[in-house]
């Protein structure tokens, strides 16, 4: 027989769910590719090349240290790579790991904050209901990884709440599971939930200070599991070159601020509109109707309540108000305060726009908003009981109406416009294009292998690639000022001398989709026409087709071997071919690649000589004999080079050394990972099953 008092105490979270699965049905029926925008995608074979322990050096795609966010999300990407192994399709892989999380657990996780904090169901529901689906969270869906950081941060909030007044060491231990897992998300999403948890623990140190020393050592307990569940990125980050790498990343100043201080307020993306068709980076007039969100919010306020509740409102108001501060970015009033944040502040040059900020708007409002309902229902309630011609129906009508707000503001989402970035974003594509599908069977079939290919104008989401067709672009500034420069006046006539310093084997010219992009956010040829590269290209006396479609594949008749030798330094770059063609000083017999951060190069030299590797010139390269050791020298400003003072058969090793760091780090994980597993194993099976 059916407990209905458990029936009735999950109703609010069923419906919560429902709803959820009705807004996201485009993604949840359709079990097509969801690709737009910033929301890439990959083969399943290429996917595969990530099920790996994590390499310090990145030339799957652009060849260079790991970049940093790449890093922090690498368990992520070894669960596509191990869901690619073993057969999952990419669009069940993404579900998994993206959607089906954040349409069931972004509601859950506000839900559960808000009965932890404020034991309500009324006030949870309706706090839930509006985190889930206000306009930001909406607008995100080519950013699943800020979704699911989103979706998670409630959660960490209410365990790490528990962890504080119950001083339980197994809600400290949740929390720094949860919080690891935030940061293999999205790790600037964890760096603000850092100061959130920050803001909250100095708040209820100042509410509640008994047992303090409790308290402080659970959080010592919570920061070294966070430490260790995050040492597969922050040891090599710490003690490798990669600073170097983000620096290159990371603007200068930031973006353009497109938010002002009322988009905050109202909990709205400045592009987002009701009425009109929404497009991407184009801002649309306030409507009306958005007002209502903070006016309602911010009554919460009024209401009474007891102590420990009226503090947690106005925590959680602070809270919404310096997200609608940080949102505006240099907007007026006081714009230059993000402006120096961004320079001085550690780790606030990572928010090139303050969107992410929308985090603090979106828990502080949407709490603020449940509790004022509940609030003002109440206060209905009060009213009719006094005046008996008056309905309880009333109050009913009044959550309706805050219902139907919320599903009013979601309506671009729910029934999105055909031609709209919503439409684009939520539903997705048929397929591939047949083009793409042809070139990844040409690359993986008719090209030589361990040959780096370069995608013109720049690659595509479908651009298949592994380690042994790795993919290089133009947005390496070397190859897009030299291909951009001599696209219009064809002065050049051997980029093969420069592709091969890279590796660079195959130039493939990428069809022209105009229509198909534009329907995934992804225009290539916007600024030169297909014509201007193809001319530059067939210009060049030593590129050859030798396959072509609506796309063009070239063939580099230069020597592009990863790994090559000459007798001396050409003291012109544009000679540079001739020197490896012609050495006569030491013969490559073979390399192997053990991973990518370890080569075995085999060498027979009469005289010292030069070893080019064609990898992204990086200092931290070098190359090992049995008596020697060398460092790697810049080739042409570009490339790797060591010069090789012995002679016979070698047997060179050419190792990234930071690789060692890597891999304390991913051991410092493992272990993390295993003690957080075996503990709450025991905490929650073994101990329970013992006091039985």
């Amino acid at each position: 027989m059916v407990d209905k008092n458990l029936v009735k105490k999950y109703i609010p979270i069923i419906l919560l769910i429902l709803i959820m699965v009705f807004v996201f049905r485009g993604r949840l029926l359709n079990m097509g590719i969801i690709t737009h925008g910033d929301w890439t995608y990959a083969f399943e074979e290429s996917l595969m090349e990530y099920f790996y322990p994590v390499y310090g050096w990145f030339s799957l795609i652009n060849s260079g240290p790991t970049p940093p966010f790449t890093l922090s999300n690498y368990p992520m990407l070894f669960l596509y790579g191990l869901f690619s192994v073993i057969g999952i399709s990419v669009p069940l892989s993404v579900r998994i790991l993206y959607i089906y999380p954040v349409i069931f657990l972004t509601p859950i996780s506000m839900y559960y904050l808000m009965q932890k904090m404020f034991k309500n169901k009324k006030a949870s529901f309706f706090a839930a209901l509006i985190f889930s689906l206000n306009s930001f969270i909406l607008l995100e869906k080519d950013h699943m990884t800020w979704v699911m950081a989103y979706a998670l941060t409630p959660l960490i909030l209410a365990f790490y709440a528990d962890a504080l007044d119950t001083k339980r060491i197994r809600s400290f231990v949740i929390t720094a599971i949860l919080f690891g897992l935030s940061m293999m998300y999205e790790v600037r999403f964890s760096y603000i939930i850092a100061g959130l948890v920050i803001l909250y623990t100095l708040f209820n140190f100042y509410c509640d200070r008994k047992d303090m020393i409790k308290k402080i050592k659970g959080i010592i307990v919570s920061s070294l599991l966070i430490i260790g569940l995050s040492a597969y990125w922050t040891i090599p980050f710490i003690f490798s070159n990669l600073g170097e790498s983000i620096s290159n990343i990371l603007p200068a100043s930031p973006w353009i601020s497109w938010a002002n201080i009322i988009d905050g307020l109202v909990i709205r993306s400045s592009f987002y509109s009701l009425s009109n068709i929404i497009t991407a980076f184009k801002i649309q007039p306030l409507e009306p109707i958005f007002l209502l969100i903070p006016i309602i919010a911010f009554s919460a306020l009024l209401f009474r309540s007891k102590k420990e509740f009226t503090q947690k409102k106005l925590f959680f108001a602070a809270i919404a108000l310096i997200g609608i501060f940080l949102i505006k970015q240099e907007n007026p009033p006081f714009g230059w305060i993000y402006t120096w944040l961004f320079n001085n502040f550690p780790g606030f040059s990572m928010f090139r726009v303050a969107s992410k900020f929308y985090l603090f708007v979106g828990l502080g409002v949407s709490i603020l908003f449940g509790l004022s309902i509940n609030g003002i229902n109440r206060k209905i309630k009060g009213f009719i009981k006094s005046n008996y011609f008056f309905s309880e129906r009333i109050s009913y009508i009044f959550l309706a109406f805050a219902f139907l707000l919320i599903i009013i503001i979601a309506m671009p989402a729910i029934f999105p416009k055909n031609g709209d970035v919503m439409y684009k974003g939520y539903y997705p594509i048929s397929g591939i294009p047949d083009e793409y599908i042809e070139l990844k069977g040409i690359v993986q079939n008719e090209l030589q292998p361990n040959h780096k290919i370069l995608w013109l104008p720049r690659k595509s989401r479908f651009s298949f690639y592994s380690y042994e067709h790795p993919i290089i672009s133009t947005e390496y500034d070397f190859l897009e000022k030299m291909i951009l420069r001599n696209i219009e006046t064809l002065e050049t006539e051997h980029i093969g001398n420069y592709l091969s310093s890279l590796n660079i084997g195959y130039v493939i010219l990428l069809p022209d989709l105009a229509a198909f992009e534009d329907r995934i956010g992804e225009l290539r040829y916007n600024k030169n026409s297909k014509e201007k590269y193809m001319n530059f290209l067939d210009s060049q006396k030593d590129l050859e087709r030798i396959k072509e479609n609506n796309y063009v594949v070239y063939k580099n008749l230069e020597n592009s071997e990863l790994f090559r030798v000459a007798d001396e330094i050409a003291s012109e770059y544009s000679d540079s071919s001739n020197i490896f063609r012609n050495s006569t000083s030491a013969n490559l017999i073979k390399y192997e690649r053990i991973d990518p951060t370890l080569y075995k190069v085999y060498v027979n030299a009469d005289r010292p000589f030069l070893l080019s590797f064609g990898e992204v010139y990086n200092s931290m390269w070098t190359a090992e004999t049995q008596t020697g050791q060398y460092d790697s020298d810049p080739l042409y400003s570009i490339t790797n080079s060591f010069w090789i003072n012995e002679t016979g058969n070698l047997s060179i090793t050419v190792r990234y050394k930071p690789q060692n760091w890597f891999s304390i780090g991913f051991i410092i994980f493992v272990i993390t990972l295993i003690i957080c597993i075996i503990y709450l194993v025991y905490e929650f099976i073994i101990k329970s099953f013992m006091t039985q």
